[in-house]
């Protein structure tokens, strides 16, 4: 995978939400925060297990994208096996109040399936010297003043933390088709993290992912639960409305309007008017 190339972008035109992710061969590629030259997420994407064979969705899976909505920078990943066993779609959109990145998964496939998440943060543009450990339910990172935290609606059946290439889920799941490694915490010199679906959930869940600056990491759990409770829908209404507004002052023609809403995209949102191109 070309860390250059990008099938998508996208970010919440409102001042408050200082979020930007980027999508490319099926998952998730980077999230930025609190600006567009700091990535704090390097990848994020999904693994299927039936106990006896392990697909990873950037490198097992067939991928398809598209936008769900020509007046917002909202988009849907498809992800299917090549036999046909089952397929995945994911959702993004970003909170316009808040440092969030929500992700909608869908998920059809055999009962005896399991669904795993393959999260590698990297803050502050770096995986070295980040610390992750699970609390309440939620995978969190952290690094000086700066914290992420990564929770689901449907909640973890395990999750686990550990050194990418080494003790992380996605060398375990490679090695034995399942987590049987399950740390708590790790000082990671590169980070990986592993939750599974709890298994009566699997068919719809809701992942949250929560980015603030300058925060107690103490605060991200709590803090990720009450978004929990907002409607995702709401969420998704408030940024096309937003994004629709910015829309009509723009040419009446479709790829116009993308262009203009990919531009504006790469606006700072500290300092309005100011680009970052990359």
């Amino acid at each position: 995978m070309d860390p250059g190339s990008k099938e998508a972008v996208g970010t919440a035109t409102s001042a408050h939400s200082h979020v930007w992710f980027t999508l490319e061969g099926g998952i998730l590629t980077e999230v930025y925060y609190p600006r567009l030259d700091t990535a704090d997420v390097r990848t994020l994407e999904f693994a299927v297990s039936d106990g006896k064979k392990i697909w990873i969705d950037s490198r097992d899976l067939l991928h398809s994208i598209e936008r769900i909505n020509e007046n917002a920078l909202t988009f849907r990943q498809t992800s299917r096996d090549p036999e046909g066993h089952f397929a995945l779609t994911k959702t993004y959109i970003t909170d316009p109040q808040r440092d969030t990145l929500l992700i909608d998964v869908t998920f059809s496939g055999a009962p005896s399936d399991s669904l795993y998440v393959l999260y590698d943060p990297a803050l502050k543009n770096s995986g070295y010297g980040d610390t992750g450990f699970s609390q309440d339910q939620a995978l969190i990172a952290q690094k000086e003043d700066v914290a992420t935290a990564l929770i689901s609606s449907a909640g973890f059946a395990q999750m686990s933390s550990g050194y990418a290439g080494a003790s992380d889920g996605y060398t375990d799941l490679l090695l034995h088709h399942r987590l049987d490694w399950e740390y708590a915490a790790q000082r990671m010199a590169m980070s990986c993290k592993s939750p599974k679906f709890l298994p009566q959930d699997i068919s719809r869940s809701l992942l949250d992912l929560v980015l603030y600056h300058r925060k107690p990491w103490k605060t991200l759990a709590a803090a990720s639960a009450a978004i929990l409770l907002l409607s995702a829908q709401n969420m998704s209404k408030d940024g096309r409305n937003i994004w629709a507004v910015f829309v009509m002052s723009a040419s009446p023609t479709t790829q116009f309007q993308l262009a203009a809403m990919v531009l504006k995209a790469h606006e700072d949102k500290t300092y309005p008017g100011a680009m970052m191109l990359r």
